[in-house]
Formats: structure tokens, sequence, C-alpha cells
């Protein structure tokens, strides 16, 4: 629900789009600075309950938030509510996904990790419409509650879930920023990217082609439902770690689907290119996540999710800040240009930088 409902809840208390992306962006900022520490922390306690107390003090933030929407707050007030809110939120993800790991094993954790993705999916099916409907038959202050209350709800859950044991490295660790694992947060960077642009976009495309706040939850919607529908055609083959270059070229792939959609006449018109556009995105999720467990040990990897997931929300705040710089002097339509080719060069340049190198044939003149 966050993403639309920040980007609304922006444009309820101030009138404008644009603060609207700037709110959504500050919160993504907020989760990207805070999940590498949060992340750590969560590698070294008890993680079970970590994840109970930092759900728990979300929804306050949510609840908040939701005040001073209601009030009409300004910038200067909602930009560091909506930090805080990231902030209190970062360590989740990389968390529950530990937790996941820990708890399954071994022959199924990589089926395991592709239904997570699968679940991620469905969680962006439902979320987009609940908050648009949310917003649209009461406000957007209304939207922000809803959320504290799944979040007060979501701490209850947490608490009946099996423990994660601390687990104690027998030597030094290599850490988390491994010249393997790092080309798989970039190309996490590159997912946020996208998704802060077409997140923030969406509403104003939808208002360009006719449409209300329906209409950009319902296009969330359908990306949601695409991805999840080929994650779980995905999950039925078993997969495994593929390499960083394949997975810099489904980032490229992916950009090359967005683009169409800066072209579509009406709501109606969007609908086939939302679902193209959302097919790749579970393999490309499924795959960090796989990538990531392959290469990073095990008492590290709530840190290294964690930071996966700081690389995605600080490329979402990035990509809904350029959005909100692009939608303004150009209109909605220029989001769909901007963003998907700067994740374009981004996949080909991880593509390219992955890529093995080529052996040289020195012949008769080398050495002998």
């Amino acid at each position: 629900m966050g993403p639309l409902a920040y980007v609304l809840a922006g444009r309820a208390a101030t009138g404008s789009f644009a603060a609207g992306g700037l709110l959504a962006g500050a919160n993504a900022f907020g989760q990207g600075f805070a999940a590498p520490l949060s992340g750590r922390r969560l590698d070294r306690r008890e993680t079970r309950s970590a994840l109970a107390g930092s759900v728990a003090i979300a929804g306050v933030m949510f609840a908040v938030l939701a005040v001073a929407v209601s009030s009409h707050a300004s910038l200067i007030v909602l930009l560091p509510l909506g930090f805080l809110s990231g902030a209190c939120v970062a360590g989740l993800p990389g968390g529950y996904r530990a937790l996941l790991a820990a708890g399954v094993d071994g022959p199924l954790l990589d089926v395991a990790l592709t239904v997570d993705a699968a679940l991620i999916e469905v969680i962006w099916i439902t979320g987009p419409p609940l908050a648009g409907a949310i917003i649209a038959l009461r406000s957007a202050t209304v939207a922000l509650a809803v959320m504290a209350a799944l979040a007060a709800a979501s701490t209850l859950l947490t608490l009946r879930l099996p423990r994660r044991p601390v687990v104690r490295a027998s030597s030094p660790s290599r850490g988390v920023f491994t010249r393997p694992a790092v080309p798989i947060y970039a190309v996490g960077f590159g997912m946020g990217l996208a998704f802060g642009g077409v997140d923030f976009g969406f509403a104003p495309l939808a208002r360009a082609v006719g449409a209300g706040p329906a209409g950009a939850s319902a296009l969330l919607a359908l990306l949601a439902f695409s991805s999840g529908v080929s994650a779980l055609v995905y999950g039925t083959r078993n997969p495994s770690a593929s390499s960083s270059r394949r997975v810099g070229i489904g980032l490229a792939v992916w950009a090359i689907m967005l683009a169409p959609l800066s072209t579509i006449p009406s709501l109606w018109v969007g609908v086939p290119f939302t679902l193209v556009a959302g097919l790749p995105i579970a393999m490309l999720n499924a795959q960090i996540s796989l990538l990531l467990k392959a290469r990073v040990p095990q008492e590290r990897q709530a840190e290294a999710f964690s930071v996966v997931w700081s690389a995605m929300t600080i490329g979402a705040g990035i990509g809904s800040t350029i959005g909100a710089a692009c939608e303004s002097p150009f209109g909605a339509r220029s989001v769909f240009v901007v963003i998907p080719a700067l994740v374009l060069v981004l996949g080909v340049s991880i593509a390219m930088a992955s890529a093995p190198p080529r052996a040289v044939d020195i012949g008769s003149h080398g050495p002998t």
C-alpha cells in the first residue's frame, strides 16, 4: 500500500503530485539508509523478537503520519516523518527473508525463496488497489491508518513465528560487500529505480489519460498480477541461481518493456502494455535472493538481504524524485521515457562488467 499511499497522501496534504513524489522518496531514502544497520542488528540478535519490535514501531509512525496528513502539514513536517517511517521498516524484508532461510531445509530453500518472491507479487497485487479504493472512498489519512492497523496485526503474527538462532561465524566473515555480491546490489538498485519511477508515474499518467486514483492502483495491480503469474510458472521449474550477467540483461529487458507505457492514449490501451511489463519482475526478485544466498555467508545473510533492500529503496527514492522532477515541467509520459532509459543503461553496464574475461590467444609469440 505504501508507495501509492505516500504519493496520494502528499498530494492530499499539499495539493501537489510533486510533493507526493518527494514524500514517497523520503520514505524510500529512510529505508535505504537504515536497512544495512538494521540487517546487521538482526544478525546479532534473536531475529523474531527484533522483527516484532520493528513492526510495532513502524505502525506507530504510520499513525503519526496519518495525523500529519489530516492536518495538512507542510513538507517541512511530512518529509522527516516519511524518512523516519521508512527507517522503522528498513530491516523487515531482509529479516523475514533470513528467518525463512533459517527455517527451511536446504534442498527446499531455493523453491521457498522463489515462493517468497511470488508472495511479494501477491502483496503488490492487493496493496495498490486497497490503497486506491480506500483513498477514493475515504481519504489518504484513512489509508495510512489502515497501514498502522496492519502493522499491529503483523506484530502479533510475527511473535508466533519460529525463532532464528544467532549464528556465530567459525572464522572471520568476508562481509557482505564482496566482489560477487556487489553486482546483485546494483541490480537491486536498478529495480528500485524503476519501481520508484513507476510507483510515482502511474498516478499522473492515469490522470493524463482521463482516469483517477483508482486507475493508478489498477495499473500497479496489473503490473504485480503479471509478475505474480510469471513467478508461479518460474517457481515450478525448480529454479537455481543464474549469474550476475544474465540478471543484468534481465534488468535491461525489463526497462525496454516499461518504455512503451509512455505512449498509451487511454487506460484500456495501457492494460496489455502493463501486463507485459510485469513479466520479468518476480524472476529478477527470485534471482537476487538465490544469488545472495549462494554468495554470502549464512551469519551475514540478514545484513546482505537488507543491503539489497537498501539498494532497492535508495533506487526507488531516486526514481520517484526524478519522476517528480520530470512530471512538473514535461508531463507524466516523460517519467516513462527517462526512468527506463536510466535502467537500461544500468542493466547493460552490469551485464558488461559481469561478463567473463575473454581468453587471449597469444599464439607462438607468447612465453613458452
